[in-house]
């Protein structure tokens, strides 16, 4: 409307011009000859045709201008960004169409409205700082914001400000241009997340790779030191047990024995922990299993910690191997006890679980092949465990205890125990607060008894005999001793070729074929099979000092009548013997 009425009083003021200055000249014109009159009007009619041209040429670019305007307006209102103009107090001026739907309002009601009435309440101090700093250095800005619109829906927007000023240098207005970047913000958290997702897997990933290399060297050597710790612990048995014996070195003799003891003992760790221990495994309730625990270790743990112990429900029934199930929490509970110097409280806490509460990426087994999962926490109010420290608590021999307190090999058998199950293990710990472990089970199906298999050694009632094949000949020595010492006769080879031709000719004497599993050319599984095709009612026994691998394992189920772990104790071979000749 301005524009127009300045075009229509200039219009006005050069009509009048024209009018004073035609009167002025109409004096002039009474005094020309007829011959510049001609002149004259030749020359006005070349102007009124140049003028008509002007005009012609001022309509043409008057509808270029306009078409330019028309495009310039699509475009600013349909750009991909949103732009408004702000005049102080930064109030909204001018919007096109994406800031207005950005926004969320009409164009009335937008107009002369508050910038900052689209700033959430915890971003209104930055963006009022923000446009503060815009108007009074008058520089270009860029930032990030976030908005929310009229209906509430809440958007990130990247925002590139610039100042207009005035003659006098003066900010009187801003112009910003806002992107919509909340897409991009999912995009890079969602991102972001998984990369944290891979780097923790990847983390998890090394960490079990490294264990499994020092699992496998540990087994390795575990393997030779049990065929070590068979022929020590065997003779110092038979030595112990002879009337020859002086008993003036039989304190000795039991000081060896003992150490003996608890260097298998270690071994058995290693075993543990590196998941090459043979296991037999049996339906176990956990609570009168906890409540017989915490009996047997309440001594050895002081009187300043308390003792707790809570079950949601009456029965919690799982499969596992007694032994290393015993041996895992023993170990948990004797660290809560040894966080706790100046005492504190030691919670168990037995509960069911749901399937989505286990950390898949621990488990080999799938989670829903359960019916159900159980949860067991051991829970102390110690020191708790540093972030340097918590993720190397598995590795062997490391420990945070001062020298000769521990071995650094507890949560490593745990570790390998809970992995050997197929159940999960997880920590958590905060310094000075106390730590937490929970392991988790998936439930067995049926419920049992909890029979006690073992049954006294006996001395064989006949001249039964055996046939022992063992490479090593220190734990031949050793094993053909012991059965001697129980009245059993032997017959002794170095390997399965020469078993298979000795019981291929006296199959008929031998009661009972006891091998080693690991050995030069065919293994104890394999010499099985080929005696097995010479007599199907062959009783076997095999023992090995490192694990029985699949193959072997499937020929419990197919004769194989028992298997011993070495160290073999005289007691414990003598029962399984007894038992397998009966």
């Amino acid at each position: 409307m301005v524009t127009e009425r300045k075009q229509s009083d200039m219009a006005s003021n050069l009509r009048q011009q024209a009018e004073q200055r035609l009167a002025e000249s109409e004096e002039d014109l009474k005094q020309l000859s007829p011959e510049e009159m001609i002149n004259l009007v030749h020359e006005l009619q070349v102007h009124q045709i140049e003028l008509e041209m002007q005009n012609e040429e001022i309509q043409r670019s008057e509808e270029r201008y306009q078409n330019l305007y028309q495009r310039f307006i699509r475009l600013y209102n349909f750009a991909p960004f949103g732009y408004v103009v702000l005049e102080k107090p930064e109030r909204i001026v001018i919007a096109n169409v994406n800031a207005i739907t950005m926004l969320g309002a009409t164009p009335a009601a937008l107009i002369g409205k508050p910038f900052t009435d689209f700033i959430p309440s915890d971003e209104q101090d930055k963006c009022f700082l923000w446009l503060r700093k815009l108007f009074s250095s008058g520089v270009p800005q860029y930032f990030i914001l976030n908005l929310k619109s009229e209906t509430g829906k809440g958007i990130i927007v990247k925002v590139d400000a610039y100042p207009e000023h005035d003659a006098q240098g003066d900010v009187v207005s801003c112009r910003l241009a806002m992107s919509d970047i909340t897409e991009l913000k999912q995009t890079e958290a969602a991102l972001q997340d998984s990369l944290t997702q891979l780097e923790e897997a990847q983390s998890k990933l090394i960490h079990q790779e490294r264990l499994a290399v020092v699992g496998q060297l540990a087994a390795g050597i575990a393997h030779d030191f049990n065929n070590i710790l068979t022929t020590v612990l065997g003779n110092i048995e038979l030595i112990e047990m002879s009337v020859e014996t002086p008993s003036s070195i039989k304190k000795q003799v039991q000081a060896i024995n003992l150490a003996s003891k608890r260097a298998a003992s270690l071994i058995r760790q290693i075993l543990d922990f590196s998941q090459k221990t043979i296991q037999k495994k049996e339906p176990i309730d956990l609570v009168p299993f906890f409540r017989e625990l915490m009996q047997f270790l309440r001594p050895v743990i002081p009187e300043n910690i308390e003792i707790a112990f809570k079950a949601e429900r009456a029965q919690y029934w799982i499969e596992a191997d007694y032994t290393q199930l015993q041996q895992l929490f023993a170990n948990l509970i004797i660290n809560a006890k040894d966080a706790m110097p100046e005492g504190g409280k030691l919670t168990i806490n037995l509960f069911r679980v749901n399937d989505t509460e286990v950390d898949k990426s621990l488990a080999d087994i799938d989670p829903h092949s359960a019916k159900m999962w159980f949860c067991a926490t051991v829970h102390d109010t110690g020191h708790g465990i540093s972030d340097e420290h918590i993720s190397r608590i598995y590795e062997p021999f490391f420990t945070t205890k001062d020298v000769g307190k521990g071995e650094g090999l507890g949560l490593a058998q745990v570790y390998g125990i809970v992995q050997q199950h197929h159940w999960n293990i997880e920590v958590d710990s905060q310094k000075n607060q106390g730590t937490t472990f929970a392991v988790y089970f998936p439930s067995y199906p049926q419920a049992a008894t909890i029979t006690d298999t073992l049954v006294p050694a006996k001395e064989a009632e006949n001249k039964a005999k055996i046939l022992l094949v063992e490479d090593d000949k220190m734990v031949a020595d050793t094993l053909i001793a012991m059965l001697t010492r129980l009245d059993y006769r032997l017959i002794s080879a170095v390997n399965a070729t020469e078993a298979v031709k000795i019981y291929s000719q006296y199959k008929h004497e031998i009661d009972l074929v006891i091998s080693d599993v690991v050995m030069p050319g065919n293994d104890g599984g394999e010499l099985f099979l080929s005696l097995k095709a010479q007599n199907p009612d062959l009783k076997m026994i095999l023992i090995t000092g490192y694990i029985l691998r699949r193959k072997e394992s499937e020929l419990l189920n197919k004769g194989i009548v028992a298997w011993l772990q070495k160290p073999v104790s005289l007691s414990e071979l003598a029962r399984v013997v007894h038992e397998a000749l009966l």
